[in-house]
């Protein structure tokens, strides 16, 4: 009983003395839970957490890209550039196999341009038809009809047969010209001797009429002078038949030449006509058979391309992009949330080929925002376009130079709002207030 009796004894005072805090504890304690609260504040304050829309980006040329398919079934017959490859505009890239030689095609396009040139300064004349040529298969049969009217062409321009007989024309005109002056010149005569023939004749019939002279002298007179009238008739009616002549002649002459022009011209519209149905097949047989680069810039296969390949129609076998140009980049953004994205906002680009971990990420600003969306037509969801600039190109924050390919694909974090944590919590709250 002892023993219970000062166990609890025992057991009130230490009640007793658990029961009591100091008062140091307590003002320590309290300091200590506030400097905590302040400091959770003030960190709150100061620390940042960025609030981000994700989307998928494309990065590119300002300039586009453009791809090179295959227009025809067929093998992969010569590649003239290799992968990464400065390309100049119109170079071909590939050829694919067709029934035409590359050397013959590309023989006939400067053939053209030379003619072109000739035609051009009216010089069709220098220009020669005769040239051999090689054989050019599908064309061969347009090649054929250019000779044949080129060389017509230059026979009427230099052949002599036509211009002879403008030149024998022209002589007899001549000839005649000076015919008619003779004719002129004696017509004036006869008509002079013809007036003193009349006065003559006129004394002598009055003389004849008083008995002066006798009969058969003054029939002499009238004989003599009808034949001085018959004389200059027949002076005017050669000068008539001249004058006819000349006028026949002159339109010999005009016939002639307007045929041998008129046929020129005929012939040197049939030539253009030709020409232009050659570049036209010329055309034809390059967008069919050649892929060209449509710019200046570097080519880029778009797989394991190679000669004698066999490739489909409609294949995508290179990509061109443009040389010294601005990238940006296009960022699909869903429709939720588009109302916070605003130009000048920075945006984090991943990139799928490069990961973040081992070559950083690449940073960018917004330029602008599409205004109207654009619907997907599988999912029926909307989605509008950010165009994204990029100020130091494709050097990531790990201060790596990343290679333009064609295609480069990733993932976009716009940053919207860079928000101190404590004010997150005001937000959370003034939500539920608001609700």
């Amino acid at each position: 009983m002892e023993e219970e009796k000062e166990i609890n004894i025992r057991s009130e005072e230490v009640q007793e003395v658990l029961s009591h805090v100091p008062n140091w504890m307590i003002r320590w304690g309290i300091t200590l839970i506030l400097g905590l609260i302040i400091m959770v504040l003030v960190l709150s304050w100061f620390i940042k957490y960025p609030e981000v829309i994700n989307g998928s980006i494309n990065i590119t040329t300002e300039t586009a890209p453009i791809k090179l398919t295959a227009q025809i079934n067929g093998r992969i017959q010569k590649l003239h550039v290799k992968n990464g490859d400065v390309v100049a505009k119109g170079e071909p890239i590939a050829v694919l196999e067709n029934p035409l030689n590359e050397k013959a095609v590309l023989h006939l396009e400067h053939l053209m341009d030379t003619f072109q040139l000739h035609f051009k300064n009216d010089s069709l004349g220098a220009f020669n038809f005769s040239l051999p040529l090689p054989n050019f298969g599908d064309l061969q049969e347009t090649v054929n009809r250019f000779r044949s009217v080129g060389q017509e062409y230059f026979s009427r321009k230099h052949n002599s047969y036509v211009t002879d007989r403008i030149d024998n024309v022209n002589q007899q005109i001549v000839h005649h010209n000076s015919l008619r002056r003779i004719l002129t010149s004696q017509m004036s005569r006869s008509e002079k001797e013809m007036r003193n023939a009349n006065e003559k004749f006129e004394t002598d019939k009055k003389l004849y009429e008083k008995g002066v002279i006798a009969k058969m002298e003054f029939f002499e007179e009238q004989t003599k002078f009808s034949q001085k009238q018959e004389a200059l008739e027949q002076l005017k009616t050669g000068i008539i038949q001249n004058n006819i002549t000349i006028t026949n002649l002159e339109k010999e002459r005009i016939e002639l030449t307007f045929e041998n022009e008129d046929k020129i011209r005929q012939l040197k519209v049939e030539l253009s006509t030709i020409t232009d149905q050659l570049e036209n097949q010329i055309i034809g047989w390059q967008q069919s058979y050649v892929l060209t680069s449509p710019y200046d810039g570097i080519v880029n296969y778009l797989g394991n391309i190679n000669e004698n390949q066999s490739v489909s129609a409609g294949a995508t076998l290179f990509a061109v992009l443009p040389q010294d140009t601005r990238l940006i980049g296009y960022v699909q953004i869903p429709s939720q949330g588009i109302g916070r994205v605003e130009k000048g906002q920075r945006v984090n680009i991943q990139l799928a080929n490069y990961p973040k971990q081992e070559f950083g990420q690449l940073k960018g600003e917004i330029m602008s925002v599409s205004e109207i969306p654009t619907i997907n037509q599988e999912s029926k969801e909307g989605y509008y376009f950010a165009k994204v600039n990029l100020p130091e190109g494709l050097k990531t924050t790990y201060n790596k130079e990343l290679k333009h390919t064609a295609e480069m694909i990733g993932t976009a974090s716009i940053v919207t709002d860079d928000l101190r944590v404590l004010e997150r919590v005001f937000n959370q709250f003034r939500t539920l207030f608001d609700d």
